[in-house]
């Protein structure tokens, strides 16, 4: 019974040398695992061919990246794992806090740059020079509204 204690405790020395054989992965995921721009695209062209992926960056989860989509319409969020075989469409969410951090992001990358916006034919309400500005998007004939 002793030697069989003996040899389990070395064999499972042994097998987690096995499950990492060149030293395992550092802290830093990234240091070994590479997505950019261009593969994230060509890895999704036949998942989404009418999306362009925008940007790539590690997610708040380990083992996975956290890739910026355009559809047109918005940018989405996705995320894949590092063997670049599957993808996730979703939310990660803190279970402690219950924060979701997808949605965060969301926020972050579908920002509108108000100074882009035109009010060449806007209705003015209110001092011209005011400091803050409000833009509200409206119909002022829509029969409905009236």
């Amino acid at each position: 019974m002793f030697l069989l204690m003996v040899f389990l405790t070395i064999e499972c020395f042994y097998a987690t040398e096995q499950a990492y054989p060149f030293g395992g992965c550092d802290e830093n995921c990234a240091s070994c695992h590479k997505l950019n721009v261009q593969e994230a695209g060509q890895l999704l062209k036949d998942f989404a061919p009418a999306a362009t992926v925008e940007g790539v960056q590690q997610s708040p989860s380990k083992g996975l990246w956290e890739i910026t989509i355009n559809t047109g319409k918005n940018r989405a969020i996705a995320y894949m794992d590092y063997s670049k075989e599957n993808i996730i469409i979703g939310n990660i969410v803190k279970i402690k806090t219950k924060h979701n951090l997808t949605e965060d992001r969301l926020t972050e990358v579908n920002k509108v740059d108000v100074s882009t916006i035109s009010l060449k034919n806007s209705l003015l309400m209110g001092a011209k020079g005011a400091k803050i500005k409000l833009i509200v998007f409206t119909d002022p004939e829509c029969p409905f509204c009236k």
